[in-house]
């Protein structure tokens, strides 16, 4: 059996399980491993850093 984390989006509030948003189309936020900030883009909006590669 497949259990998905919910999540809300950054910038719309729905709740999600999958990796994009129902209602915006926004991928689900990553927490940067340098400074623990949220982020949907592809670098940290705090520190600059690059979103990590998929395990």
């Amino acid at each position: 059996m497949d259990c998905y984390k919910s999540w809300i989006c950054l910038k719309c509030s729905a709740h999600n399980t999958g990796n994009f948003c129902t209602e915006c189309g926004t991928r689900k936020p990553w927490e940067c491993p340098m400074c623990k900030a949220l982020n949907i883009g592809e670098k940290c909006g705090r520190c600059g850093l690059s979103e990590p590669s998929a395990k």
